[in-house]
């Protein structure tokens, strides 16, 4: 195991910031306390449901899980990514993931 991994698992061994649904499930949540968002590195933007990038975070489309959001984000042309919890409430993030997404298309193949 990582440090990476290390950071996010409980004692039990499970990804404690997996999903938070359970906290709406048991209505402890009157409203969206975080939100899970992709963040392409290079940008500091984030995904919308419309498949563009905003800078603002309450546009980035929210996902119902990290997992969710990375399998999302690897199929996306860009290079890196973050995985994140943004908190509406207090605009704080939280930065959960990362990884590596298709890559951008590289100069030579680009038509003008």
């Amino acid at each position: 195991m990582n440090m990476s991994d290390a950071c996010h698992r409980s004692t039990g061994g499970k990804n404690i910031f997996e999903d938070l649904s359970w906290l709406v499930r048991r209505n402890q949540l009157d409203y969206p306390f975080m939100n899970i968002l992709i963040e392409n590195c290079d940008t500091l933007e984030y995904l919308t449901e419309a498949g563009q990038w905003t800078k603002n975070p309450r546009d980035g489309k929210c996902f119902p899980a990290t997992k969710a959001a990375a399998r999302a984000a690897k199929c996306e042309a860009i290079a890196t990514f973050n995985i994140v919890y943004h908190i509406p409430v207090t605009n704080q993030f939280v930065n959960l993931d990362h990884g590596r997404g298709r890559g951008l298309a590289e100069e030579g193949g680009l038509q003008s």
